[in-house]
């Protein structure tokens, strides 16, 4: 038995002691397979979340394809209407420069038209607030005023005498009275013959009495036969006069003049923007 023992214990110094299994090895052959495991499965794990982002922007790029198509095509119809903005403001000041040009020659074309018209009235005057009676001579009624103011116009040189619509069909003065005589020498001389009847007679002008109507005595007024357009800047004229304090307002030859003093400056007023310049 003794020999026996002693091959045990022989036995002991020849063991390879790098083979054996121990806890540290253990721990460190697991440690290197879950590290190597770890790094395969984040591999597998990278690819898997780079193919599910690749397929889930596939749509978001075609998306985004599509957005820069509608982005040019809304770019492109802009830049249309730019163009088309430009073209229209170009006719649009094409279109002012030629409506500009339009007016002026239309207030041209409407100065010589009123000046042709007045010139056609240089032979007339207009009698004002002459009562209407039945079976009327107004060429009687002219001559009466001829005596009065010392100033009688033979028939012959009266070419005609009627009455005229009413401007204003709402205004209760009769209608006025238009004469035209046979030369503007034979008005001009009819109408300074009133205005010095008037001037000599300060508290009894020319009235209804004068020429022998009956009833209450009303004024008569007679002056220029104006254009319709004149006619509408006088009436303007008397009424800037008013409110602005000018202290004369006449009519020369067709044109109508204002002076705000005894001592200042007479104005011409030729249209009705020269009212609005009035101080």
């Amino acid at each position: 038995m003794r020999p026996h023992k002693r091959a045990a214990l022989d036995l002991s110094p020849n063991v390879d002691t790098d083979s054996l299994i121990t806890l540290d090895g253990v721990r460190n052959v697991v440690q290197e397979i879950f590290k190597k495991e770890m790094e395969n499965m984040l591999v597998r794990f990278g690819d898997q979340i780079k193919s599910a982002v690749a397929d889930a922007l596939v749509p978001i790029k075609q998306e985004i394809q599509n957005l820069h198509q509608v982005v040019a095509d809304v770019y492109e119809r802009c830049e249309n209407v730019n163009v088309s903005l430009t073209t229209t403001s170009n006719d649009v000041k094409e279109l002012q420069s030629t409506n500009l040009t339009l007016q002026l020659e239309n207030k041209k074309l409407s100065s010589r038209l009123n000046l042709l018209e007045q010139y056609a009235r240089s032979n007339n005057v207009e009698i004002q607030c002459i009562p209407k009676k039945k079976n009327e001579n107004l060429i009687e009624v002219v001559a009466e005023i001829g005596k009065t103011i010392g100033y009688q116009v033979p028939k012959e040189n009266i070419s005609n005498c009627s009455r005229i619509a009413k401007i204003n069909p709402k205004s209760d003065r009769p209608r006025s009275v238009v004469v035209q005589f046979s030369s503007p020498r034979i008005r001009d001389t009819f109408l300074a013959s009133v205005i010095k009847f008037n001037r000599s007679n300060a508290s009894d002008k020319l009235n209804t009495s004068h020429i022998k109507i009956p009833g209450v005595k009303r004024p008569i007024f007679i002056m220029e036969h104006l254009s319709t357009t004149n006619k509408a800047i006088h009436a303007a004229a008397r009424a800037a006069a008013k409110e602005k304090g000018y202290k004369y307002v006449w009519v020369r030859n067709g044109r109508v003049y204002m002076r705000k003093t005894d001592t200042s400056n007479h104005r011409f007023i030729n249209d009705h923007e020269c009212l609005q310049n009035l101080d």
